[in-house]
């Protein structure tokens, strides 16, 4: 069983200042991250023109493919968001 009494405490003063960042190029840092990981980028692997969707990614070791998903809109600027949805 974890013993709380032995964690540090955390100073969280920075983090509640935390604000929103500027957008962030999400794609370049996970084909980065995939590759250093030992996974491949497909479409590096797949000649155009290409008259199909394909997967982004796959770790052939692990029989794993992946798609990645970007969220693209910043919710909290929603009218929805601000209403309590």
């Amino acid at each position: 069983m974890l013993n709380t009494e032995e964690l540090p405490l955390i100073d969280l003063s920075e983090f509640l200042e935390w604000r929103p960042h500027d957008p962030v190029k999400v794609e370049p840092l996970w084909r980065g991250f995939v590759r250093s990981v030992g996974g491949i980028v497909l479409e590096n692997y797949i000649p155009e023109p290409r008259k199909f969707e394909n997967a982004d990614f796959a770790f052939l070791e692990d029989f794993v493919i992946a798609e990645l998903k970007e969220i693209a809109t910043e919710f909290s600027n929603s009218l929805k968001f601000r209403m309590g949805f």
